[in-house]
């Protein structure tokens, strides 16, 4: 595999992150980027490791149920 596609793939990869992260309550663009700079992958990395907001907190634990209220038809 090439330097750049692998480059390609790891950015799509952090792509995928980002947008996982910006899907907790509290957590914008900047913050996301910045869970991923810091090595964080999944929302446990998160939860476990970063220091979080009391929203932010609440946001990863019903993460869930979040998610489908942001996507469920009405």
């Amino acid at each position: 595999m090439t330097g750049e596609l692998q480059r390609l793939q790891n950015l799509t990869a952090s792509d995928h992150t980002i947008e996982l992260f910006m899907g907790i309550y509290g957590v914008g663009r900047t913050k996301a980027l910045q869970f991923v700079m810091q090595g964080y992958r999944t929302l446990k990395d998160v939860q476990e490791n970063a220091q979080l907001t009391e929203s932010q907190r609440i946001g990863i634990e019903l993460y869930d149920v979040y998610a489908r209220l942001r996507f469920e038809p009405s």
